[in-house]
């Protein structure tokens, strides 16, 4: 009888730790159906697969799955795109966890994993949260359970607990802002779905994992004398683009805050102040930074996200142009819609 009444009260405790978590987190139910990602056969095969760019013979996850989670979150339909996609990466999983670069030989459906993946931490991160944030409501298909259950091992394995942030790899021993930040979008995001899917003690437990990363990130990566973020644990002796600017407004673009930035507008717009030009000067020669303009329309910063939009087209296609400035490039023509823009704000490259 001790022992059926003390189980009756955990399993009341539990329901009502459920229930404080649904109030505390936003439900988020799958999001609302826009327009609908469509990409040219040159970037999709007919299996399923996505190309990293249109030269070559590569599947490279990380850029396909972030251009995925990219569109979903400016309100793009990615159902029949994403469940072809996943099927696809559910096929070629090793059976550790992780995924690779796959190669493959034109008109040829045989992959072959012929290179480490882009950044196993932030894809890992990424993959499972595309299948929670795809779960129907009853939860996770078997398959997908059992995929992320893999690739959250894998994660895991790669967390530094000194350094308190993840590192890219078991081969490459660096924490970098980027990737950690993704990461800790992940943990933010598999939290709220797994509120929607019901499962409580999932999203407790990432929840603690985004409160605990968060520390690590301000930690190594916000240089306070400077005010400004730092792209590496790795020292670096020289400022580029990339990493070293653009990591700048990556914590901002995924909803990192952080209490020492007084005013994000006013961090932004002294980016775009100082930076844009360097940007713009950039397309057309070097990769175009789609993810920055999709930020700067959400931000409701037409002229640069409408700019871009020129500026880069005549490099769509392009040996330049990856899955993800295409798909930020649909993102922005679609919010920015008939919307006018000042083309003397075009700074920086010729219309």
């Amino acid at each position: 009888m001790r022992f059926m009444f003390t189980l009756l009260s955990l399993m009341v405790l539990l329901l009502l730790a459920q229930e404080a978590m649904a109030k505390k987190t936003k439900l988020i139910a799958p999001s609302p159906i826009g327009k609908e990602l469509k990409l040219d056969p040159i970037y999709l095969r007919p299996d399923g697969a996505i190309m990293t760019l249109t030269s070559g013979q590569l599947v490279d996850p990380y850029f396909p799955t972030k251009a995925l989670l990219i569109a979903q979150d400016s309100g793009m339909d990615i159902s029949k795109i994403a469940g072809d996609w996943i099927k696809w990466m559910l096929a070629r999983q090793d059976s550790s966890g992780l995924f690779f670069r796959y190669c493959f030989k034109e008109n040829d459906t045989t992959y072959t994993a012929c290179a480490e993946a882009d950044a196993d931490d932030a894809m890992l991160a990424m993959w499972i949260e595309l299948l929670y944030r795809m779960a129907p409501r009853k939860g996770l298909p078997k398959e997908w359970k059992e995929s992320a259950d893999k690739a959250e091992y894998q994660l895991n394995s790669i967390y530094n607990p000194k350094a308190t942030v993840f590192f890219v790899s078991k081969s490459m021993q660096a924490g970098l802002l980027m990737d950690n930040i993704e990461i800790y979008s992940a943990f933010k995001r598999i939290e709220r779905d797994a509120v929607r899917l019901g499962d409580g003690k999932k999203a407790v437990e990432y929840r603690g994992k985004a409160e605990q990363l968060k520390i690590g990130i301000i930690g190594n990566f916000w240089d306070d004398k400077n005010k400004r973020f730092i792209a590496s644990t790795q020292a670096r002796t020289e400022t580029k683009f990339y990493p070293d600017v653009v990591d700048q407004l990556v914590p901002m673009m995924h909803g990192f805050s952080v209490t020492k930035i007084p005013s994000e507008n006013s961090f932004y717009k002294s980016w775009i102040k100082h930076h844009k030009n360097e940007w713009f000067a950039l397309l057309g020669k070097d990769y175009p930074w789609g993810l920055l303009a999709v930020m700067a329309e959400k931000r409701g910063d037409h002229n640069t996200s409408g700019c871009w939009l020129k500026l880069s087209a005549p490099s769509r296609h392009s040996a330049i142009w990856n899955v993800m400035d295409e798909t930020a490039f649909q993102i922005v023509e679609w919010k920015l819609g008939k919307k006018k823009i000042d083309d003397k704000q075009c700074a920086g490259g010729a219309l």
